[in-house]
């Protein structure tokens, strides 16, 4: 299993539900950060693993949350009597131990945030936790470089460090490896 934490403001139950749907969004049409479209946490998640668990917490409420387990879809445990797939509402839960053991060792509480669950993981090909770790320090030190200047990422403890992949930008991780750079164009 592995659990993505952040420790944004949270989601209330009805959002929970609507984040585990395909399609599901509240920021239509908003082009400012993530979650535009509706189809990045369950696609991401089920790409992954057959199974994942939303569990979200607003400040001064309980931990609510939700699972999808794509094998229980195919066997119609989430079809009602119209033969419609639905969403579970989310119910008040339990953190995990080995998520809240890890939260207690790394961080100073849980007030607020969310956290997803990617449980039966059948598609990483990494042979160890140690190697996966290394690429995804990369993957999100290049893929999400430009937000990196306003929050911190952490992979298992370790903060991700932004990477420009032409190695033009000073301080970013690479760019005094050697002298084979890019060459910047005035635009």
């Amino acid at each position: 299993m592995m659990a993505i934490i952040d420790n944004g403001h949270g989601m209330d139950p009805q959002m929970i539900r609507i984040a585990a749907m395909w399609g599901g969004t509240h920021r239509e049409d908003d082009r400012n950060g993530f979650g535009r479209y509706g189809y990045g946490l369950p696609s991401a998640c089920v790409s992954i693993g057959e199974k994942f668990s939303i569990i979200s917490k607003v400040e001064g409420n309980q931990p609510h949350g939700l699972t999808i387990d794509i094998e229980e879809i195919g066997e119609g445990k989430y079809t009602d009597d119209t033969g419609r797939i639905v969403v579970p509402e989310a119910e008040e839960v339990k953190l995990p131990k080995w998520v809240s053991e890890y939260i207690n060792q790394n961080y100073s509480s849980f007030e607020n945030g969310t956290i997803i669950i990617i449980d039966k993981m059948d598609r990483l090909d990494y042979a160890t936790v140690k190697r996966m770790k290394e690429l995804l320090l990369q993957n999100f030190g290049s893929t999400y470089r430009n937000y990196l200047r306003n929050f911190n990422i952490f992979v298992d403890s370790t903060k991700v460090e932004a990477i420009d992949p032409l190695f033009l930008t000073p301080g970013f991780r690479f760019y005094d490896e050697d002298n084979d750079k890019a060459t910047s164009y005035p635009e």
